[in-house]
């Protein structure tokens, strides 16, 4: 059973579940990764809810039986299930998520790594080897949308769309042998000055409301000045 994720065995009997991994990076790099499959018609419906296995959280884990009942010495990932969808979801720390089953299932090899930690450079760097392998042990995946947020500022990625602090990876068949991962993000939580704020979208609606006011105060400041000025002629 090792190295053979369960969570894919749904993915052999489906016909079309649609398949999305999200990982959140939180402050202390608190890793909250969630993946979700969604069932397209009534048949897939019925075998996501078939689906009774649980899912170790260490890739390691090689025993078959941790996958039948849950052990107090092993952690799982947590299942939600809904009428048309299953979601697994666990809340790591650095150090757990480069264990992350369902991560180092389709990647060889995966890093994460601080870089000139406690120093005002400080930058966390999340990459991965070339291949997506998942497509080779699956025949019924043809693709995963990938997709990691955080509130850190952003330094560099390859992600294909990159939408504020949303990056977003789309992993085909096609490009799966030169589909890998990378992001790296500036961690000093540094104060961003007043600008960057506003860039970042932090202050957007109460700038946007302040220039409202003041634009109806100046509009308003015009129409009584004018009505002044004609008082004043009569």
């Amino acid at each position: 059973m090792k190295k053979c994720l369960l969570f894919f065995i749904i993915l052999l009997m489906c016909s079309g579940c649609a398949v999305k991994y999200n990982l959140d990076i939180g402050e202390d790099f608190k890793f909250d990764e969630s993946i979700r499959l969604d069932a397209l018609n009534d048949v897939d419906k019925e075998k996501l809810g078939s689906f009774h296995q649980y899912i170790p959280v260490n890739f390691d884990v090689d025993d078959a039986s941790v996958f039948e009942k849950k052990f107090s010495d092993i952690k799982y990932y947590k299942i939600k299930r809904g009428l048309d969808f299953i979601n697994f979801s666990y809340s790591h720390n650095i150090t757990g998520y480069h264990d992350s089953y369902f991560i180092r299932n389709c990647y060889q090899h995966v890093t994460i790594m601080e870089k000139n930690k406690d120093t005002k450079r400080a930058e966390l760097l999340l990459s991965t080897s070339n291949k997506f392998l998942c497509f080779e042990k699956y025949d019924n995946l043809d693709d995963i949308t990938v997709t990691i947020t955080s509130k850190y500022k952003l330094k560099d990625t390859n992600a294909d769309e990159v939408e504020r602090h949303k990056y977003t990876w789309n992993i085909t068949r096609d490009n799966a042998s030169n589909k890998y991962l990378y992001l790296l993000l500036d961690t000093t939580n540094r104060d961003l000055t007043l600008w960057e704020r506003i860039l970042e979208g932090e202050y957007t609606n109460i700038f946007t409301v302040s220039l409202l006011i003041f634009l109806v105060g100046l509009f308003i400041y015009f129409i009584l000045k004018k009505k002044g000025d004609w008082k004043n002629r009569v």
